[in-house]
């Protein structure tokens, strides 16, 4: 990536550019001692649209930075006594940039707790700070040197010091969880306000020591880290394999510590200009090729293909969309793309996906499921989309639905089954209790013992609920369901154009009892789910609160279940994204896999997946040799509900940023099914055999059980298959 930094000196080897690296267009940036506006001035330069606010103690400052019309407001603020107008942006940015500020503080983490309340629930920050233990000062130290100076390493305005090792245990210690950490290099001398080294005032084995230790090298540290729930084991655990990949981080950085820097550093300036010369002149070069070639016959007669190509790319950028965070699902990319793109591209879009269907297809057999008692309990989650609200034609465009997104995936791998439409149900609108009639008679006759409906309340305000609480008041819907409460806040991140929160959740104190009231009349209803008489009840995402906060909520909700006739609430926690329930929130019954690191760690990329999409920025992952590995099975010392999934690609929302668990397929999912029906009915007495399936409906996701255009009635067959045979054990 290529940045414009005029009317200033950032190049790569610097905090600006890694600020820059980890900052999109249409975000909300906060910009901690913003001086006269230096930060303001470089994402002008780089992004079309944002919105950034500023801090700083020093009136001179903001009176500049104001000259240049970039922030949205200005504000004055101590950090050290921390009094100031921030009230009115809690939970409101996506950065918070801190760069050459914490060493400048009293209690420099103290204020980074503080300032975490104004971050959104996916808000990062961005920092840089100098490292006390490169080897300028290293070398200064062994004669007795440490005499500060107007800027540098020695500021004379710096009060804290950090060395890599210090900043790691600080912010583990403070629940912070490290995504990313670069580092800008220098050697001795390199920084004119630097205390040079002169190396004959050391022994040889000194300075051997001193150049070998990887630190020497790191001038400044630059981290991107958000707030986390983890334990503190499991967090410093984490955090500390930035330190033990420090060597590798090393020698990919532009420029090297080297053990003569004195001697050598000339040259290796040279060299780079010397290449920076090569690469002029190579560019020159393509550029008259480029222009001879589009004056010949052949370019003139592929023009027809090149077109259908452009057209492709065209309808693509038009849906595109930034990168989706979930499944912390994080594996290298792959960069295999094909060598004859336009060729693989139109196979994959018709004739392979065509064959395929023929070859898959399964049709609706004449079978029936009969439960036995001894038969585990499959628990589909259900998704209540599929039919239109006010807020989404707000936010989407009049008549939106997820269908919408379903039909726009083309396919970014070879062989990639997209788009993936529905076959027997079609494109159904949810709001109709009849289509409800139809997937429960599919769901008995395929082994489905209910649904788990995801249930969106946000402090009283409801969204999608029209489905669920038609289900409810049709009494004649006989099929067991329970609900999963989806308490993240919604947001625009995969559409592609803003990550602003589009309905928040704030799950103020009130909100606890009001919640606990919204959902009693489903505890009360017969078919709901329930373990010896308690309504079984799961959070998708309980670290999105705190720990009080959520023990407080679970207290309120089992005296006032209690109050309501049941003997209790059977609370189950979602390990999704970096939630594990090692560190379990106190007072929950059991936990269910989801997507999760501790889940999708386990995970392979795909080595030999062909890209046909060349913009490809997403992951994908080898199915196959997750589920033959079976470490989905391993033991916990906790109640811990597996989870199934038929497949997983969400090429229809996120393009081409999209995550694919490729080589999916019915057999797999049987395979997988097997595996965690056996364990079940080993592990879990009879009361308490739940697997949860990922999912009946999930078409965005491509995670669903229905019958679809290419596989049919397939994966239900599979789902009906693996019980009955499980029987026979």
């Amino acid at each position: 990536m290529i940045y414009n930094f005029e009317m200033v000196d950032a190049k790569e080897n610097s905090p600006w550019w890694y600020v820059c690296e980890n900052i999109e267009g249409y975000q909300k940036v906060l910009d901690v001692g913003c001086a006269t506006g230096y930060l303001g001035n470089i994402l002008k330069n780089n992004f079309d649209n944002f919105d950034i606010v500023g801090i700083d103690n020093q009136d001179f400052h903001l009176d500049k930075a104001k000259k240049l019309n970039i922030y949205s407001n200005l504000i004055k603020l101590d950090l050290n006594s921390f009094e100031s107008e921030l009230d009115k942006y809690t939970s409101y940015f996506d950065r918070i940039v801190l760069c050459d500020v914490l060493e400048h503080l009293n209690d420099p983490i103290k204020v980074l707790r503080k300032l975490s309340r104004f971050l959104k629930w996916d808000g990062k920050f961005l920092i840089d700070i100098p490292n006390i233990s490169h080897s300028s000062i290293k070398y200064n130290l062994l004669i007795n040197n440490f005499n500060y100076t107007s800027m540098g390493l020695l500021d004379n305005s710096h009060i804290r010091f950090f060395t890599l090792n210090s900043i790691i245990n600080e912010l583990s210690r403070n629940k912070f969880y490290i995504e990313k950490i670069n580092y800008i290099t220098l050697g001795p001398g390199q920084f004119a306000h630097d205390q040079n080294v002169d190396y004959k005032n050391y022994p040889p084995k000194v300075i051997e020591f001193i150049e070998n230790d990887s630190e020497s090298v790191i001038y400044q540290i630059f981290l991107v880290f958000k707030k986390s729930d983890l334990a503190l084991d499991l967090l410093l655990k984490h955090n500390m394999t930035f330190k033990e990949n420090l060597n590798v981080e090393i020698e990919k950085c532009t420029y090297k510590h080297i053990k003569n820097p004195v001697k050598t550093l000339g040259e290796i300036i040279q060299k780079n200009d010397r290449d920076i010369k090569d690469l002029k002149r190579n560019l020159r070069k393509k550029n008259r090729t480029i222009e001879k070639m589009k004056s010949s016959h052949s370019w003139k007669m592929t023009k027809p293909l090149r077109n259908f190509t452009l057209l492709l790319k065209t309808l693509k950028n038009s849906n595109s969309s930034p990168k989706k965070q979930n499944p912390v699902c994080k594996t290298p990319k792959i960069n295999n793309y094909s060598t004859d793109l336009d060729d693989d591209l139109v196979k994959s879009l018709f004739l392979e996906n065509l064959n395929q269907y023929s070859n898959k297809y399964v049709k609706k057999s004449n079978r029936n499921y009969e439960r036995q008692n001894d038969d585990p309990k499959l628990i589909a989650l259900y998704l209540p989309q599929f039919h239109t609200i006010k807020e989404n034609d707000e936010w989407w465009g009049k008549g939106f639905t997820e269908w919408n997104n379903v039909t726009r995936a083309i396919p970014q791998i070879k062989g990639q089954y997209q788009p993936q439409l529905p076959d027997e149900l079609g494109f159904y609108d949810l709001s109709n209790n009849d289509i409800f009639y139809k997937q429960i008679e599919l769901a008995k006759k395929y082994g489905v013992y209910g649904f788990c409906f995801h249930y969106y309340w946000f402090s009283g305000k409801r969204l999608l609920e029209k489905p669920i609480f038609n289900y409810l008041n049709d009494k004649n819907l006989d099929f067991p369901f329970m609900l999963c409460w989806a308490n993240e806040p919604w947001t625009r991140r995969w559409d592609g154009s803003e990550n602003e929160i589009l309905m928040p959740q704030t799950f103020e104190e009130d909100d606890y009892i009001k919640f606990i009231e919204d959902i009693m009349p489903f505890f009360k209803d017969e078919r709901y789910m329930k373990v010896n008489g308690c309504p079984m009840l799961l959070i998708y995402r309980p670290q999105y609160f705190s720990k009080e906060v959520m023990n407080n909520a679970i207290k309120i909700w089992r005296d006032y279940v209690k109050e309501n006739g049941f003997e209790d609430i059977y609370l189950i926690n979602a390990e999704s994204h970096d939630f594990d329930s090692d560190n379990k929130y106190e007072n929950f019954n059991a936990s269910v896999q989801y997507f999760s690191y501790k889940m999708c760690k386990h995970l392979h990329k795909d080595e030999n997946a062909v890209i046909l999409n060349p913009e490809f920025n997403g992951y994908i992952h080898d199915l196959k040799s997750f589920v033959k590995e079976k470490s989905y099975l391993k033991n916990f010392n906790y109640t811990l509900y597996r989870t199934v999934l038929p497949s997983y690609d969400n090429t229809a929302r996120t393009l081409a940023n999209a995550t694919i668990f490729n080589n999916s397929s019915p057999e797999l999912y049987k395979e997988w099914l097997d595996n965690v029906i056996k364990y079940t009915k080993k592990n879990h007495s009879k009361y308490n055999q739940f697997i949860f399936l990922h999912s009946w409906n999930e078409w965005e996701e491509g995670a669903h059980l229905k019958p679809d255009k290419k596989y049919g009635f397939a994966y239900l067959e599979a789902t009906l298959d693996a019980l009955e045979e499980a029987r026979e054990q």
